[in-house]
């Protein structure tokens, strides 16, 4: 997307090690909201690693769900559900509760600013269930030290803990609520 890949086999062994360290195949019939689908790579996992994972996954352009569904393979299915949806206005009128919501949001290199804002972080924390996880790709290549720590400063107000991790220069970021942090 705006000359930057966002499905390859670097970042789906990121995120098979990213998934797999923390801890979030672990967890047995546990839902998923996925905000962002890309080539499905989460997607694939969660089928591989765990298969009874109920997926909900949210991704505002139609045309990458045709994409993931031609030429990768991600369709729908009885454990994954594919809506077509604005990732911000989703989780502001969403009701449910998931075990872990995954915000994988990108357009090219950049992470759209609403995944920062107070408003959005505080909806996603009354959207994870009581041990439930949220997990976040942010990284960009205009992002600098202080912006990742403001981030992850902004994540350990709002659900009380929270690390920043780095896979080859690629950054992500887990957020728990404290009280169930193993």
């Amino acid at each position: 997307m705006n000359g930057y890949p966002q499905s390859t086999r670097r970042y789906t062994k990121d995120w098979h090690k990213l998934l797999r360290d923390e801890g979030m195949f672990e967890l047995p019939r546990q839902r998923v909201l996925l905000l962002g689908l890309g080539g499905g790579d989460i997607v694939k996992l969660f089928g591989k690693y765990q298969p009874e994972a109920k997926l909900t996954v949210i991704e505002k352009e139609e045309e990458l769900i045709t994409i993931a569904a031609q030429y990768f393979g991600v369709r729908e299915s009885d454990n994954t559900q594919i809506v077509v949806a604005d990732a911000n206005k989703y989780v502001t009128t969403n009701k449910e509760k998931f075990d872990l919501i995954i915000v994988d949001l990108y357009s090219g290199d950049d992470v759209p600013d609403f995944v920062g804002s107070q408003i959005f972080l505080d909806k996603l924390k009354q959207t994870i269930s009581q041990r439930g996880s949220a997990v976040f790709n942010y990284a960009s290549h205009s992002f600098r030290d202080q912006d990742f720590l403001r981030f992850q400063k902004k994540l350990q107000q709002t659900f009380g803990w929270a690390k920043n991790i780095d896979i080859w220069g690629h950054r992500y970021f887990v957020a728990k609520n404290q009280v169930f942090v193993r």
